[in-house]
């Protein structure tokens, strides 16, 4: 016969909290069912703790950049509302039919200007703007001007383009004296190199410092007799002006002779005329009248 042997359940300590907790909390949502609630109460959870936050305070949570209220409000949410008397100006009220339409409740008509405030207008565009006559010769002028501006500029361009050969070939002359002025540059400094290799006797490297060397006592003698050339320049220079001095004063000298020769040939002509005319009279006169 088969024997059966009964097997009893082992329950542990740990089941036993787990069926213990268990049964409070099944017992506490019981509790919590069972409180009355009404239909405009927030939702509990199982600790009688309302169950998530408020509308208010999902609201306060979005509003990250901390505007205020009527900021928010206005231009992100787009809801109209007044805060202060100023929104009840008819600036503000044009403003907020234009932005937020006929939800606002304003009265479209005040969009429209009174008839002072046409008035006002019409003074202030006689007084202060000008007419489409005028602005349309200012306009025209303006053209005028631009296109007298843009002829000369073509005249210009032509005229230019007519010296163009001219400069260059003035241009081509200048390359020409820079180029011939660094060539005989450079066959000044290879005499030169060739006068202090002869001095010195054998070819030397112009960096050597026996090279330099001459090369200043050479440029110092260059110098000096440059120096010499410029005084004995001068030197004829006052020689001849002494001599163009000398020379001025003796025609000078001969020119007061002539002239002091001049006067007294003029003087002796004078007395023999009164001489003559004298001699004339005297025999005119009779010698019984004498």
């Amino acid at each position: 016969m088969l024997s059966m042997r009964l097997v009893r359940p082992t329950i542990t300590g740990a089941s036993c909290r787990s069926f213990g907790r268990t049964n409070v909390l099944t017992a506490s949502a019981n509790k919590i069912s069972e409180t009355p609630t009404s239909d405009t109460a927030q939702p509990l959870n199982i600790f009688g703790e309302p169950e998530g936050p408020t509308e208010e305070e999902i609201t306060a949570k979005r509003n990250i950049a901390r505007l205020p209220k009527r900021v928010y409000n206005r231009k992100l949410k787009g809801v109209y509302m007044t805060t202060a008397p100023s929104d009840f100006s008819t600036k503000q009220l044009r403003r907020d039919y234009a932005e937020f339409g006929k939800s606002t409740g304003i009265n479209p008509g005040v969009c429209w200007p009174t008839k002072q405030e046409m008035a006002d207008l019409h003074f202030i565009d006689g007084e202060f703007y000008q007419t489409f006559d005028q602005m349309k010769e200012r306009v025209d002028a303006r053209r005028k001007e631009d296109i007298e501006r843009a002829q000369a500029r073509e005249q210009e361009i032509e005229a230019n383009l007519a010296k163009l050969v001219v400069w260059r070939k003035e241009m081509l002359d200048k390359e020409e004296k820079k180029a011939n002025e660094e060539l005989a540059k450079k066959a000044l400094m290879d005499e030169r190199i060739r006068e202090v290799r002869e001095y010195i006797g054998y070819n030397v490297e112009p960096h050597d410092p026996k090279f330099i060397e001459v090369m200043e006592m050479k440029e110092q003698e260059r110098k000096a007799a440059a120096k010499k050339a410029r005084k004995l320049a001068k030197r004829e220079q006052i020689m001849q002006r002494l001599l163009n001095v000398n020379s001025t004063m003796s025609q000078l000298d001969t020119a007061k002779g002539a002239e002091k020769q001049r006067v007294l040939d003029t003087d002796s002509a004078v007395e023999n005329s009164i001489a003559g005319k004298a001699a004339s009279v005297d025999e005119k006169i009779p010698k019984g009248e004498k």
